[in-house]
């Protein structure tokens, strides 16, 4: 499933009337459950966003690991060494995060967590918490809509 989204042109300047500030481009929803929230209209631009934001944050929160890349060997193609991570941005991102889940409360975290971190369905995010009938999936629906539009609030997407 795929669904066609305006962005921001990346060779945009302004005053050079031929180019244009957006454009558009086709985006894959297979493993991402916010975007095919979105394409369905099942929520709305800020809350959208605020995931979007919420997975920035989660994403820069995370350090990283090298693996078995000996720091010490020069770059085979020739650039720079690799620098370390921005520990500011780190911070300010766990941070974040942290102020985010006590605004959405330790079940609305969990959710949140499961589908925006692990891509996961909100049908197996409600599985994971023993949720097998028609009533509890659409509780943890419209559960996870309210942590969407919380975090929305939070982010001064909404007032």
């Amino acid at each position: 499933m795929t669904d066609t989204i305006l962005v921001s042109n990346p060779a945009y300047e302004p005053g050079h009337p031929e180019e244009i500030a957006l454009v558009e481009v086709r985006m894959a929803l297979r493993d991402d459950p916010l975007g095919r929230l979105y394409t369905r209209r099942q929520i709305g631009h800020a809350q959208f966003l605020a995931g979007r934001v919420w997975q920035a944050a989660y994403e820069a929160s995370s350090i990283g690991h090298m693996g078995s890349v000996d720091p010490s060997n020069e770059p085979v193609d020739g650039s720079p060494r690799t620098r370390g991570p921005n520990i500011d941005r780190v911070r300010l991102a766990r941070c974040n995060l942290i102020r985010w889940d006590h605004v959405l409360g330790v079940d609305g975290a969990g959710i949140v967590r499961d589908v925006l971190a692990e891509r996961r369905s909100i049908e197996q995010a409600a599985a994971r918490r023993g949720a097998c009938v028609r009533s509890a999936l659409d509780y943890y629906g419209r559960r996870f809509r309210e942590c969407l539009l919380a975090l929305a609030r939070d982010m001064g997407y909404v007032t």
